[in-house]
């Protein structure tokens, strides 16, 4: 196949970048020569997680816009501290810093108690039961992108509320909580509160688990009252992992109440994922692709998200990902949105 001289340049011309700044995120990131969590003494950890990246934008409405949308950026930071305060019981207050708005929000202070491995309570702001647990124990890498439920909306990663946890042998774990409803970024409202669930069953490198969601007058509006049902499941070894997620959201009356148009009307979607570890580029280099697809407003306009790259450990506590991501809203006025960056997450 002939190609032309000026595609040979930008080619050229995007390799470079991308090499550019990967060296560049490295070597900042790099610096301040991390190490995992500062262990003050037995009882008391400090920790912190930042995400930044450099991406170069293509899709959108002009040209001008897609230049805003790309360099460098900040995404994340996190700031923790963690105490044990006895065998049982212990405290945890997480800092989260929102770019580009540079809000600070509490995304977790809660104090957890242990009654058994079997039960265990949160008391505060806590994890809500699918979101954190998927990105950590499945997807794997948030510093790239967000988990399938959070990335549309349907679910949000912490809560105000109670929690109870645990583990019914080696095959069987469960979390429910009775929250708010709005999450932690929102102001929320006890018209209504948020009932949810989840419960897996594992063995043998396979997980399979349900999740539920009730909520009644969300932000105190009469009718606004969200469902969510998901199915999520995966297999692993030490070779790849291998999984996905079915959800069902719906946000009852609102669209009737408010005159506007709610987020889900019986909206169904899914994803599919998969990771490869290869060894003999490094000990934690993974190569890894996503594909999401959520129809929101059951109208068969499916919005995707398409994800693949390749991550590895630089140093210590930095990972980077050189990854590609396409988002399509799937509607006749909004353009898909293609972009190829290099994100990067530094803990300490």
């Amino acid at each position: 196949m002939h190609i032309s001289k000026l595609a040979r340049e930008n080619m050229t011309i995007r390799k470079t970048a991308i090499a550019t700044a990967v060296a560049s995120l490295a070597a900042g990131l790099l610096a301040a020569t991390p190490a995992y969590a500062i262990k003050v003494n037995d009882n008391l950890e400090v920790n912190g997680k930042v995400f930044a990246n450099w991406v170069s934008v293509d899709g959108k409405s002009t040209s001008a816009a897609d230049d805003a949308a790309s360099g460098f950026h900040f995404d994340r930071a996190y700031f923790e501290v963690r105490g044990k305060l006895t065998k049982e019981d212990m405290v945890r207050i997480t800092l989260d810093q929102k770019a580009p708005d540079g809000q600070v929000f509490v995304k977790y202070a809660y104090w957890q108690h242990k009654y058994s491995d079997a039960f265990k309570i949160k008391v505060g702001q806590n994890h809500t039961p699918l979101v954190d647990y998927i990105q950590t124990e499945m997807w794997g890498h948030r510093y790239v992108q967000k988990t399938f439920s959070d990335y549309y909306g349907a679910q949000t990663s912490s809560d105000l509320g109670v929690s109870a946890l645990g583990k019914g042998g080696n095959s069987f774990d469960y979390y429910v909580s009775v929250m708010n409803g709005e999450g932690y970024t929102h102001t929320t409202d006890g018209a209504g509160y948020a009932l949810m669930g989840r419960a897996e069953w594992h063995g043998a490198g396979a997980h399979i688990g349900v999740f539920g969601h009730s909520e009644t007058d969300r932000s105190g509006i009469t009718g606004y009252d969200p469902t969510r049902a998901e199915i999520y499941a995966w297999w692993e070894n030490d070779a790849f992992m291998i999984g996905g997620q079915y959800l069902e959201a719906d946000d009852g009356d609102y669209a009737k109440t408010t005159g506007t148009t709610a987020k889900f009307k019986d909206g169904t979607g899914y994803n599919v994922l998969a990771n490869i570890k290869v060894p003999a580029m490094g000990p934690k280099t993974t190569i890894f692709a996503r594909y999401d697809s959520m129809d929101e407003m059951d109208t068969g306009n499916d919005h995707t998200l398409t994800i693949a790259g390749i991550e590895f450990e630089a140093a210590k506590g930095v990972m980077l990902a050189v990854d590609y991501q396409s988002d399509d809203p799937g509607t006749t006025g909004s353009k898909s949105v293609d972009m190829i960056g290099v994100h990067g997450q530094f803990k300490f």
